[in-house]
């Protein structure tokens, strides 16, 4: 519901709305998130499940998906979770074909 709301209210700006998909870098390291008081983890596996249904969703509305998962390697990131400068422009550089 969220997700369709942000899209309802980004059409009144304009028709043509992309969704970028998460990144994600190795599981090993996500298992818990470092620093996590909460032992939050995260997951390749729910990565995709978030990003096929992400892509569903949105694509069914008529917006587009960027599928940037398979894009990055480990290397890519400052802790496994967010990407570093390297990462950043690898996600630049897919994004920028879609425009």
């Amino acid at each position: 519901a969220n997700i369709l709301s942000l899209i309802e209210n980004a059409r009144k700006y304009t028709k043509r709305i992309t969704f970028i998909g998460c990144v994600l870098g190795d599981d090993s390291i996500l298992q818990p998130f470092p620093g996590s008081e909460t032992g939050k983890s995260y997951s390749t596996e729910r990565a995709n499940k978030y990003n096929q249904i992400l892509k569903e969703l949105v694509e069914n509305v008529g917006c587009k998906f960027i599928h940037l998962l398979d894009k990055l390697d480990n290397g890519d990131f400052q802790d496994g979770l967010h990407p570093n400068d390297k990462g950043h422009h690898k996600m630049f550089e897919a994004i920028k074909e879609h425009f």
